[in-house]
This record gives structure tokens, C-alpha cells and sequence, in this order.
């Protein structure tokens, strides 16, 4: 089971336009605890479990998840940029060429200069994967040095990596503004791409557009320095020597899931991270909704541990708004099912067997509690209803 398999069956439960009215329900009951002794958990601990030991040698991957608040979603740039694309984390420099768009030949900049870590969001307005004539798509990839003097220098490489792969075509170009910002593009061709260093960060921008217009070209590209450098100053960067005692779970937040195996558990992109929640909105195929969605709730946190998410909400109501509202949706994909005994405000799916299994979740559980929202995902019904149980007794008793 991928990331990819939880992120898709997120999507297919929150997009309704009626979800967003009903995430602010007036007067939502608020339940009190119940005795989680009477809870059928089956194998699952109810005691609390930490991950507060240091990162160690995970410490640039838990940075580079931290640097998802740095970054807003391109659809803040420009609400047209509504399909997400792969972006995140940038643990290497392979992973800067295949999701941050840097140039495969500027990959020995990266490592010369010292590239601690990155992250990138990449939005478009087309659905469909590749290059589309047709489509607007934007990139943005923010890149960490050890310190200033080696951001400086790397934007200088990088660009002039990039501009070395068609040396008789590109064309230097001087953005107002940002004077410092290095900006290139190919006359007759509908692209730009530009680095600005900022402090120990290069911020690149690659922009594609259906027509080769140089001022549209340099507005969307300062729209995106305006954006994106209010995100990076606002964000707070560990000093890299800092980076091995970063903890694993800061807030607590992977904690506050239910999983059989606790032990052992190191950084993960995909099944032991923590996140804002500009990850989901960069990342989705509808980040108009999931922006609209987020924010109705109030949410400022999220991670992922194994195949559940969990969402920090402004408060109790707004989490249970939020569980009411997908109640709301009735997916086509799904039925509902009853949830574990005793639980309340558990509401629980199971995949309609006429409907494609592609991409979903067999079984799918809702729980708020508190300010978190949790949302499980199970091949097998017995698991998820033990699994949902015991993450209401961890909420309810532990924290």
C-alpha cells in the first residue's frame, strides 16, 4: 500500500461543494468521554506511545517536511492553478531534478554547494499528466545551503546551468523588483525560469504558459517571488547543526494515531510524516476544495502514519463539522457501514461493490475528537473497526 493509495481515497471523500457549508455547522454536539473499557480494540494498545527521540540521521528529511509551510500551493498564486502535481520533499539531488524541475546537468552545483534540502510545489490548470500546449503550469522549488555565500553562488551555477543547454537561444532577462532575481528564457518559446538566492535558500521558479509573451512571462514569475518569499520569511529554519536533535514528532501528532507496530518507526515521506497542511492542497488534483475545505476547518497540521491521516482542526466543532460533512457526500464509491460499538462520532464506509476498486480503500473511518480528525483506511473491516475504537480510547484517555 503506497501514499499514493491515501491520497486518492482522501480525494474521493472530500470533494462536494456541500462539504464545505457543513463544516460549520452551528451547534454541534461536542460528546463526552466515554469508559473506553467497554471498546472492542482487539489487539490494539490503548496506552499513549511517543515519538520524541531525535531525528538523527533523518534530521534533513524531518527539515524538509517542516519546509512545506514555507512554500504556499500554487493555486495561492493563482486560483487558475488547480491541479496539483507531484511535488514535496527533496531529500537529494535526484529528487530536485525529478520533482523540483532543476536541471539534470546542474545537479553537480547542487552537491558542490552543499544542498542541505528542498521542497517544491508544482501546479497547473490541466488535469492529465506531461507537458500540454495548451495548460499554464508553475514550479516552485525552494532549495537550503549551509549558509548564504553558498545560496548565492548555487543560483549563480544553477543558472548558469540552465542556460548552457541552449547557449545560442536563451536569453537573460531583468525582472523589477528583485534585481537580484537571475531570469532566463527562449524568445518564441512559452517558458522562464529564474533563481533568486534569499538568505541560506534559492528560490527557482519555472513558469509554462500557452503563449510565448515575455512581460506575461516576468508578471507570473514576480507573482510567485511575492508569494513565495512572504511564505520562506515567515518560516523559522533549524540551523543545520540543529538538524540531527530535530524531534520526529514535535507536536505529537503521529502519536495521536492508532497503529499496531510502534517501535522502530524512522521518517517517512509518505507513512511517517508530519505536514502542514500546504502539502494536501499543493498536492491535490482540486486544490481549490481542499483549500476551501482546510481552511473552513481551521486546520494547521497534518500527518500521515501508515495509511491514515490525521488533521489538527481550529477546535472541537470544526472537527466535528468536518466528519458531518463527509457523512454528507455519499460517494458513488461508497456505502455506509456501522462503526465500531460504543464509539461515538465515528462514521464508517465500506466500497460499493459495483464500484471501481482502483485506487480505494476497501474500508474507510471518520473520527473527530478534540481538535483531530483521523481518518483510517483498511483492507479488512474487522481491523478498521478495532483500529477506530482504539484511536478513540487514545484520544479520549491519553491526551
Amino acid at each position: 500500500m503506497t501514499g499514493r493509495w491515501r491520497m486518492s481515497s482522501l480525494a474521493a471523500v472530500f470533494v462536494a461543494t456541500g462539504l464545505l457549508a457543513a463544516c460549520s455547522i452551528a451547534g454541534t454536539p461536542i460528546s463526552r468521554p466515554i469508559d473506553v473499557r467497554v471498546l472492542d480494540v482487539g489487539p490494539y494498545p490503548l496506552t499513549r506511545h511517543n515519538y520524541d527521540r531525535p531525528a538523527g540521521s533523518y534530521g534533513a528529511q524531518v527539515e524538509g517536511m517542516r519546509m512545506s509551510a514555507a512554500l504556499v500551493p500554487d493555486v495561492q498564486i493563482d486560483p487558475i492553478l488547480a491541479v496539483g502535481r507531484a511535488g514535496g520533499v527533496l531529500s537529494d539531488d535526484n529528487a530536485a531534478v525529478q520533482l523540483g524541475g532543476v536541471p539534470a546537468a546542474a545537479k553537480a552545483v547542487l552537491t558542490r554547494e552543499g544542498m542541505l534540502v528542498g521542497y517544491a510545489v508544482n501546479g497547473s490548470d490541466t488535469q492529465g499528466s506531461g507537458p500540454n500546449p495548451a495548460e499554464t503550469a508553475l514550479t516552485c522549488t525552494l532549495l537550503r545551503f549551509p549558509d548564504a555565500a553558498h545560496a548565492e553562488r548555487a543560483a549563480t551555477e544553477l543558472e548558469a546551468a540552465d542556460l548552457a543547454s541552449a547557449p545560442d537561444q536563451n536569453r537573460t532577462l531583468t525582472l523589477t523588483d528583485y534585481a537580484a532575481a537571475q531570469v532566463h528564457w527562449r524568445p518564441g518559446t512559452p517558458s522562464i525560469g529564474a533563481y533568486l538566492a534569499h538568505g541560506e535558500f534559492v528560490l527557482r521558479v519555472s513558469v509554462r504558459r500557452p503563449v510565448a509573451d515575455e512581460n506575461d512571462l516576468l508578471g507570473w514569475v514576480r507573482r510567485a517571488f511575492d508569494m513565495q518569499l512572504a511564505a520562506v520569511d515567515k518560516f523559522k529554519p533549524t540551523p543545520a547543526k540543529d538538524f540531527a536533535a530535530l524531534r520526529i514528532d514535535e507536536e505529537g501528532m503521529l502519536a495521536r494515531s492508532m497503529v499496531g507496530q510502534r517501535d522502530d518507526r524512522n521518517p517517512d515521506i509518505e507513512v511517517f510524516a508530519v505536514y502542514s497542511t500546504n502539502y494536501l492542497t499543493a498536492t491535490s488534483t482540486d486544490s481549490v476544495t481542499w483549500q476551501r475545505i482546510l481552511q473552513d476547518a481551521g486546520a494547521d497540521a497534518m500527518s500521515y502514519l501508515e495509511y491514515d491521516t490525521l488533521f489538527r482542526v481550529r477546535d472541537a466543532q470544526a472537527g466535528h463539522g468536518l466528519v458531518a460533512a463527509v457523512t454528507l457526500l455519499r460517494h458513488t464509491q461508497y456505502r455506509d457501514m456501522d462503526g465500531p460499538a460504543h464509539v461515538p462520532d465515528a462514521q464508517c464506509l465500506a466500497l460499493d461493490p459495483k464500484a471501481p476498486a482502483a485506487g480505494f480503500p476497501p474500508y474507510k473511518c471518520y473520527l473527530a475528537y478534540g481538535r483531530y480528525v483521523d481518518v483510517l483506511n483498511d483492507h479488512d473491516k474487522t481491523t478498521i473497526l478495532h483500529r477506530t475504537a482504539a484511536e478513540y480510547a487514545l484520544l479520549a484517555d491519553s491526551f
